[in-house]
């Protein structure tokens, strides 16, 4: 069998190297020593560059790696036979920086055909193995990585429909068992972990398992600590009361760990501040400007250790497809016991957007795309029987809608299809204003005054009615939600029961 690697192309991306020898550290290509296996200069050549540039070397030259690699006499003889100083000198001329996806793209698909050759797969649908050097580069050419990990699994899956029965599908003659189902509910009703608004614990049942919660928040209207604050919340077995201005076991502490995946902030300067300010009732601004009043900074250092005991967990993915966070998710969820996750949040994203039209072998809209992530959110929610916050953003129909609904999510408003529970988050108009000016007694809440209506646009199993509106005051730097009032769609008075969800934990 011909031997599984192009020489020219993988030469041309030591020459990159050699300028620029970081990338050999790079996330994005991923590179190995494996990579090079069937040529050993090369593979001793890549260990050489890589191993410089951990050293501080930020351009190679023959003389670095003459230097470097006399300290490796059989290393050492390998380059010398093959002129090194030739080689790296004729590839930095002759290579072009701006080419390297591709002479890495090659590199990574011999290595992947190898690899599935080695473990005994038939790689003759995607190269001709007998086939002359220019042959198999015209037919790798039609070819992606990720395209050629899908063929293969395409072949499993068509075997797996054959033999295997999927034990998710369930079919189900009603009555069978219905009695214990509704003994069962005597037990424990149906709810879930607590909301932010004891008022939506009562629309919404909670955040239940199962079940996926979407809250739409304009930019900078307090998704990030909506969510830490509900992490927290559910997580934490301790909480600072402000009201008896004490620390209190959590009522409504779950037991469970929770996972919080997010993309845009750094989790220890960031993120971690917002936790402990849900904790400690001290502001995050406070806390990440250092300056404390009275016992606040003795609270934040209890929250710490509050924190340090709790099964709270951060992933943050710049980059990332659906199918990772389905990886991560399943990850955590088996090997740190993770109930409650929080995505924050649903946007447009390159990488998801590249997955979809992948899978569809269609280009894919930006609705398309936010749609299918909701989509994917719900099924994760379904398949690990977790509980799933996540957030979009909102867009201009907010300004002038008199009862937002899913009109009013950013991008796509198919978002609300897979939704068990949506709600749009949003400051206050100057007609609900006025309206909150006639039922608010500031006096009675400390001199709040509302700062953000929920408007609950869908519950699927909610008893209320649809497009209630939830007043309320939010605090923005610890996440505390006071729940005022509650009007119908027509700005009416709605009487409504608020729910405390407690646990058995707490």
């Amino acid at each position: 069998m011909a031997v599984l690697y192009n020489d020219n192309q993988a030469a041309l991306l030591l020459g990159c190297l050699c300028h620029s020898p970081s990338l050999t550290c790079s996330d994005r290509y991923n590179l190995k020593k494996e990579d090079f296996t069937p040529n050993r200069f090369h593979r001793i050549l890549f260990a050489s560059i890589k191993n410089l540039y951990l050293k501080g070397v930020q351009e190679i030259t023959e003389v670095d790696v003459l230097e470097y690699i006399k300290n490796y006499p059989k290393q050492e003889a390998v380059l010398l036979e093959s002129d090194v100083s030739g080689f790296i000198e004729a590839t930095k001329k002759i290579c072009n920086l701006e080419n390297i996806d591709y002479y890495v793209a090659v590199l990574k698909k011999y290595a992947l055909l190898r690899e599935c050759s080695d473990q005994g797969i038939d790689i003759s649908d995607i190269i001709d193995v007998e086939g002359s050097e220019e042959q198999q580069n015209r037919q790798l050419d039609e070819w992606e990585v990720d395209e050629i990990i899908k063929h293969f699994e395409g072949k499993l899956s068509t075997i797996k429909k054959q033999f295997y029965c999927d034990k998710t599908i369930e079919e189900y003659k009603l009555g069978a068992d219905l009695l214990e189902v509704v003994e069962g509910f005597k037990r424990e009703p149906m709810f879930g972990y607590s909301t932010f608004s004891q008022y939506l614990n009562t629309a919404s049942r909670g955040l239940i398992k199962g079940q996926l919660s979407c809250y739409s928040i304009p930019s900078g209207g307090g998704k990030s600590c909506i969510g830490t604050a509900a992490l927290a919340n559910i997580c934490c077995d301790e909480i600072f009361d402000i009201k008896t201005h004490s620390w209190v076991s959590n009522p409504c502490y779950s037991g469970e760990a929770g996972l919080y995946i997010q993309y845009e902030m750094d989790s220890r300067t960031e993120l971690s501040p917002r936790i402990l300010a849900a904790v400690a009732k001290v502001g995050a601004k406070d806390i990440m400007d250092g300056h404390y009043e009275y016992d606040e900074e003795e609270r934040v250092k209890h929250a710490i250790e509050v924190v340090n005991r709790s099964n709270l967990y951060v992933v943050t993915m710049p980059q990332f497809t659906m199918e990772e966070i389905d990886n991560y998710v399943k990850d955590y969820v088996l090997t740190k016991g993770v109930g409650f996750l929080v995505f924050d949040y649903i946007s447009e994203q390159s990488s998801v957007n590249s997955e979809l039209a992948r899978k569809n072998k269609v280009q894919t809209r930006s609705d398309q795309t936010l749609a299918n992530m909701a989509s994917e959110l719900k099924e994760m929610a379904r398949k690990y029987n977790i509980a799933i916050l996540t957030f979009t953003q909102t867009n201009a129909n907010l300004n002038n809608a008199k009862v937002p609904d899913k009109s009013c999510i950013a991008g796509s408003s198919a978002v609300a299809n897979k939704l068990d529970v949506g709600t749009i988050v949003a400051p206050l108009k100057n007609d609900e204003r006025a309206i909150a000016e006639m039922y608010v007694n500031e006096k009675e809440y400390n001199g709040l005054f509302p700062n953000r209506i929920i408007h609950v646009h869908k519950v699927r199993f909610g008893s209320e009615e649809q497009n209630i509106k939830i007043y309320g005051y939010l605090n923005l730097s610890t996440g505390e939600f006071v729940d005022m009032f509650v009007t119908n769609k027509n700005d009416e008075p709605y009487p409504m029961q608020k729910i405390i969800l407690t646990t058995q934990k707490g």
